[in-house]
């Protein structure tokens, strides 16, 4: 079972999301994104995906945060929404 992480991306501009986003997608097994900019996927290390995501947030307020989500087994989240 592969590994899951949960990637949140704070105060970036329109254009650093959109490259983020292209980046994300592009590099990830599995994909989950229905808030802005939060995406649960699936492959790689957490410093994979920061060391991705980084060179694209230019401004100084821009930041990443990269969560390992736990195994499957120990693993519970719920959505709602439309």
């Amino acid at each position: 079972m592969p590994d899951y992480y949960l990637i949140s991306i704070d105060r970036a501009s329109l254009y650093e999301l959109d490259q983020a986003k292209d980046l994300i997608e592009s590099n990830s097994n599995d994909l989950w994104h229905r808030h802005e900019t939060v995406w649960i996927v699936s492959g790689g290390k957490t410093s994979k995906w920061r060391d991705l995501i980084k060179p694209v947030l230019r401004s100084r307020r821009s930041s990443v945060l990269v969560l390992r989500l736990p195994k499957e087994e120990s693993r519970n989240w719920c959505f709602s929404g439309k």
